[in-house]
């Protein structure tokens, strides 16, 4: 409750700031007032262990986890002390809390309350220089819940399983085993903590890591069959660049002067210097009308010149596109448009919601689509210039003058 004031400023900041953004996109807008503000509340439950739960008859069956009977809130530290003391021989129960009371001072739970949330695991491990993985059980399939970015001396892996009241955590003592159901041959597979995709071979498990740790912890969901085929619908993305400027520059050789490096030593010897000298670009358009001739430049400020170009150049092609020119409809165009029985976007059957799809840059008739993919077919004025720069100078990042415009800093 105390927080509802923070969050409400916070929000009002977030509004704003999008209407900033989207106004400098180019979509001369402007806020007006605000006629009402929706609040909408829902009762957050974090995720957290509580009291003894027993395993799901699958999960039991496996022999792969240590479930301790605790009768408190604090199933997550006796999970702990169980994969750091495990227990084997005959008459003894790792089961049992009794097995682990001796340990419990091992652990700082400093500022870490009962039951413990999947959030505060964090700061368990930085205390305790432990790194813990959990990973939740729902419908027969397990998926990670949370994965650690430490490296601590000891590491455990954590089942979170849970019911409609409450959730309880178990020590994972055979990862693998655990996963063994995933495949159907008998050989022993090595699972990656990420995707929980299993290799033969621990070599394999270790170069796949790296790439799979990118995308962080996934959950693999198969298609139900009403979504299982996937559709392009991104159709804005099919229009050409409808401008393109192709850059050249050219630069001079300045010999550097240093001292002579150490032979023993690897070291890098700059030799001379890059110093533009001139530069040459062209403008290609949709067509002959849009395209513009070479321009060349020569002078030992033509870096600067360069920049000064193109920032002239942003306020002619937003000119050009921020002033579409009406269609130019033929007999045979118009004739087309009414026989036609697919969108000429993205081949689908057409119905009654039909538009005359053209450029509007160019006027040219494109075909009859869908409303939809009709509206959505339009140039986004923030990438409507690609650059192409040869030559003797290759910037790290290229500038679009379109995104940036002589204001912005």
């Amino acid at each position: 409750m105390e927080d509802i004031d923070m969050v409400i400023k916070e929000s009002m900041k977030k509004i704003m700031t999008s209407f900033i953004e989207y106004q400098r996109e180019g979509s001369n807008w402007t806020l007006d007032k605000v006629l009402q503000i929706d609040i909408n509340i829902a009762n957050y439950r974090p995720i957290k262990g509580s009291s003894f739960m027993p395993l799901p008859a699958k999960l039991a069956a496996k022999k792969a986890i240590v479930n301790v009977q605790n009768t408190d809130y604090r199933c997550f530290m006796w999970s702990v002390l169980a994969a750091l003391h495990p227990i084997q021989g005959i008459n003894i129960h790792p089961n049992r809390v009794i097995s682990y009371v001796e340990h419990i001072d091992e652990l700082d739970f400093t500022e870490i309350s009962f039951p413990v949330k999947i959030s505060d695991i964090p700061k368990f491990e930085k205390r305790n220089d432990i790194s813990v993985n959990v990973f939740g059980y729902e419908k027969g399939d397990i998926y990670p819940l949370h994965l650690t970015n430490e490296r601590g001396i000891q590491h455990v892996n954590l089942l979170l399983i849970s019911d409609k009241e409450k959730q309880h955590y178990c020590w994972i003592k055979n990862f693998n085993r655990l996963l063994s159901d995933q495949n159907s041959h008998k050989n022993q597979y090595h699972y990656c903590h990420y995707c929980l995709h299993g290799f033969t071979k621990k070599t394999l498990l270790k170069k796949h890591i790296p790439y799979c740790k990118v995308h962080g912890a996934q959950r693999t969901e198969m298609p139900r069959e009403e979504d299982k085929w996937l559709r392009f619908t991104d159709v804005s993305k099919q229009l050409k660049v409808p401008f393109v400027v192709y850059a050249d520059f050219e630069c001079i050789l300045e010999k550097i002067y240093g001292c002579q490096p150490n032979p023993s030593k690897s070291s890098t010897i700059k030799l001379a210097k890059h110093k533009p000298s001139g530069f040459t670009y062209k403008v290609v358009g949709l067509n002959e009308d849009l395209t513009e001739d070479h321009v060349t430049y020569r002078g030992q400020d033509a870096a600067d010149v360069f920049i000064d170009h193109m920032v002239e150049l942003e306020e002619r092609l937003i000119h050009v596109l921020r002033n579409s020119k009406p269609m130019e409809l033929t007999d045979d165009e118009f004739e087309y448009f009414q026989k036609a029985t697919h969108c000429s976007i993205c081949g689908g059957e057409l119905g009654l919601d039909v538009a005359r799809d053209h450029c509007h840059l160019t006027g040219k008739f494109r075909g009859t689509a869908h409303m939809s993919c009709n509206l959505n077919y339009k140039l986004r004025e923030r990438i409507p210039v690609f650059f192409t720069i040869f030559g003797d100078m290759m910037p790290i990042s290229l500038w679009n003058p379109l995104v940036k415009s002589k204001t912005d800093d």
